[in-house]
This record gives C-alpha cells, sequence and structure tokens, in this order.
C-alpha cells in the first residue's frame, strides 16, 4: 500500500480550531476518549524539549511524522527512521494489533529553534474497509500543552502543514512544502 499523508496538523492560532474538517464530521464521542487518553497519560516535558503525541482508535494504523525545519534540520523522524542527528527521537510507533486507543509518540531534546512540522499519515486500514478516522494531536514544551483534532482520510493527500514553534509562537497559515 502506498504511504499518503492525509491531513495537515496543527493549526495553533486558536485553541479548539479545527484543522480544515468540520468538527460535526467527526465522532465527537471518539475525539472525547482519544483526548481522554492522552490527558490520562500525560507527563511533564523537561525544559526545552518538544513532545508530540498521536493519539487514534481501532480502525487504522496512522504513523506520526515530526520534521525538524532548522538549517540543519530537515530530517523527519518517523516509523522507519527512529531518531535524528538533530535530537529527535520516534518513542512509540503504536501499529493495528496494539490496544486502543493507540498513542505514537515522539520527542525533540532540545526542541528545534526553528520549528517542526508535524503530519499524519494514514498507513493501512486495521479492517478491510479503510474508512476516514478521528486522530488528537498533543504538543507538550516549556509554553504549555497543546491539543488538536483531525480526521485521516485513506487516498487523501495534503502537503500543507503548519510550524509548532517551541517558543509557543506559531505561524498561522505558514506554507511549508511537503518533503516526505
Amino acid at each position: 500500500m502506498t504511504r499518503t499523508a492525509v491531513v495537515a496538523l496543527l493549526c495553533l492560532v486558536t485553541v479548539g480550531a479545527g484543522c480544515g474538517t468540520p468538527r460535526h464530521a467527526r465522532p465527537v464521542q471518539e475525539d472525547a476518549t482519544l483526548e481522554a487518553a492522552l490527558a490520562d497519560t500525560a507527563t511533564a516535558t523537561r525544559p526545552g524539549m518538544l513532545r508530540v503525541r498521536l493519539a487514534f482508535g481501532a480502525d487504522a494504523d496512522l504513523d506520526l511524522y515530526l520534521t525538524d525545519l532548522g538549517r540543519r534540520g530537515s530530517e523527519t523522524v518517523y516509523f522507519a527512521r527512529h531518531a535524528s542527528r538533530t535530537g529527535g527521537r520516534l518513542l512509540r510507533d503504536a501499529r493495528c494489533g496494539d490496544p486502543t486507543p493507540r498513542i505514537d509518540a515522539a520527542v525533540f531534546d532540545p526542541a528545534p529553534s526553528a520549528g517542526v512540522r508535524i503530519g499524519v499519515d494514514y498507513h493501512a486500514s486495521c479492517h478491510a474497509e479503510a474508512e476516514p478516522v478521528p486522530f488528537v494531536v498533543e504538543v507538550s514544551s516549556d509554553s504549555g500543552r497543546e491539543i488538536r483534532h483531525g480526521v485521516a482520510r485513506p487516498g487523501h493527500f495534503a502537503d500543507d502543514f503548519w510550524r509548532v514553534q517551541p517558543s509557543g509562537q506559531t505561524d498561522a497559515d505558514q506554507y511549508i512544502p511537503n518533503v516526505k
């Protein structure tokens, strides 16, 4: 199966803002379950660290992609590359056989000063039919904890991403071409 990025993530402009998908299009109950799973397992980050976690349900295997946007960076940490030269590490890659809700986790320590592009890939369906699935992403850093919701769609490709900076500042609608 071809790996396709399916959702642009983290519109870190307004708390509670969606990422281009109407809120009514996602199962609200599953969103709440995924968000609760992240809250129940949240831990504090060390100063200077950026942690990103992706929570998703039983219907698909989603993958988390983090790309350092710095001059020396442009390295992506994901399921096939667990570490980068700039401090990125994939800590957990949940798969179809794992208990739900599933959580992928990665860190940059230290957080890249230029920021990180975050993406989600719909790797495979865990059932016979591939259907859109909700997910929740948590970003934790010195500036606090942010939660964003999205829907991963099989066969849909989006190459617009938003940038997360460790200072807590965000570049709204900052276009960064997909380099995955």
